[in-house]
């Protein structure tokens, strides 16, 4: 996983650049458009995927957005997920992002959540498990499940440049358990999260009643600029 100090918002997408590409299971049946992410090579499916590190460059961009590719990069990472043949690759051009959801959420991870559930299993675990676009330090663990106020949640807070509405929790899947060092699957992060909400008395994520969840999904409403060490208020 790359870390930015500084991240571009767009109102109708999310983080700019985020999940740009996806590498689709079944080219023939997956259009070019948003699609479940059970179509594509994800880490729910494919653990070997987290432990993959890309270099992004925007500047090697040409008019179809496709030149930017590495196809001997993608030649190996063929071989490393057992596929046969050339990648079938969608690029989304930054029209959309190949998110769990359509909508252009913007995900924020509270450490001291990961502590705490890393001091419940009694193992180490990495942040960058969970795949978020931004991580928040300074905060009681669970703090966060406090900004949802049902489904769609209302509260609004600022960020840099950016003012977000905290809409859903982010209720997690079995990517949880891909190691993003090693790329394989190695913690039962989802039965200990149910267990540990559950301890913890959580009612379950306002949408599904879902227990295992970590971090929150908030709407932007403008487009803007967030950078390392911006303040969260809320409005």
């Amino acid at each position: 996983m790359t870390s930015f100090d500084v991240l571009t918002v767009g109102e109708r997408v999310g983080i700019l650049g985020d999940r740009r590409y996806g590498i689709k299971r079944k080219p023939a049946s997956t259009p070019d458009e948003w699609g479940p992410k059970g179509k594509f090579y994800v880490a729910m499916n494919t653990p070997v995927m987290p432990a993959e590190h890309p270099v992004y460059n925007t500047g090697l961009a040409g008019p179809d957005g496709m030149s930017q590719l590495d196809f001997d990069y993608l030649t190996e990472l063929a071989t490393r997920i057992g596929v046969e043949g050339p990648l079938a690759v969608l690029d989304t051009k930054g029209k959309f992002n190949l998110t769990d959801d359509k909508e252009p959420y913007v995900s924020f991870l509270n450490l001291a959540s990961v502590q705490a559930l890393d001091e419940w299993l009694g193992h180490e675990i990495n942040p960058a498990r969970f795949r978020m676009n931004v991580w928040l330090g300074d905060l009681d663990p669970f703090a966060e499940l406090m900004w949802v106020n049902g489904y769609p949640g209302t509260y609004e807070f600022q960020l840099g440049e950016v003012r977000f509405r905290v809409e859903d929790v982010c209720e997690r899947c079995r990517a949880t358990e891909a190691n993003p060092e090693t790329g394989v699957y190695d913690l039962p992060i989802l039965a200990a999260l149910e267990k540990m909400m559950k301890e913890r008395g959580y009612a379950g994520s306002p949408k599904r009643k879902k227990f295992e969840v970590m971090g929150v999904l908030a709407r932007p409403l403008n487009s803007g600029k967030i950078k390392k060490g911006d303040s969260l208020t809320f409005l």
